[in-house]
């Protein structure tokens, strides 16, 4: 007998590690004024996997000869990918970038 494995089961699991990880994170800042910023690392990680989706959509829309969509939503998947990482390294810039995309 086969496993079937859906989607939601899959998408189930990637949110169940991605909150339980933005859970665990260590709040930062000094000792007496430590600020709890767990929210950053849970949207970071959300943006990061859905910038991989936004790239999966870029060869598809491409092969289907959507060149302006291609280079929009390849665009979208920058920006995605460049939230992640600045949100990642509480970096002051990620918010406007966050807001961007």
């Amino acid at each position: 007998m086969a496993v079937v494995v859906t989607p939601f089961i899959i998408v189930a699991l990637f949110f169940g590690a991605i909150l339980w990880f933005s859970v665990k994170a260590k709040p930062i800042g000094v000792e007496p004024k430590q600020k709890p910023y767990r929210w950053a690392t849970y949207i970071a990680l959300t943006r990061g996997i859905v910038s991989l989706g936004f790239l999966a959509s870029v060869y598809k829309a491409i092969a289907n000869g959507r060149i302006v969509g291609g280079v929009l939503i390849a665009i979208l998947a920058t920006l995605c990918l460049l939230t992640c990482v600045l949100l990642l390294k509480r970096k002051r810039l990620a918010i406007p970038v966050f807001f961007v995309t």
